[in-house]
């Protein structure tokens, strides 16, 4: 990771966002993150995606059954390698 710019939350939210440097597009950024939010039980429910730039919805149960929804971006970064990464979950 090049820069953590921050992680955190509180009052039914978390979120983190990270420039990172790796030779794997966003395309395959993008799946590399979203296979390990289906491994951990989050269930996709939209997503969308150009060359530069693409994002996803989540949806997800915790072990109370309340419900949680996520939000993750992945983008250039305006750099050669470099991509911006972007979780945000909350509870509904």
């Amino acid at each position: 990771i090049l820069r953590s710019r921050g992680s955190g939350g509180g009052d039914g939210q978390w979120q983190s966002e990270a420039t990172i440097e790796t030779e794997l597009n966003v395309s395959e950024l993008t799946t590399h993150y979203q296979e390990q939010l289906m491994k951990a039980g989050w269930a996709l429910k939209e997503d969308g995606m150009t060359a530069s730039f693409a994002w996803s919805t989540w949806t997800f149960n915790d072990e109370f059954d309340d419900p949680w929804s996520g939000l993750l971006l992945v983008s250039e970064a305006g750099r050669e390698n470099t991509r911006f990464l972007y979780l945000m979950v909350y509870a509904v």
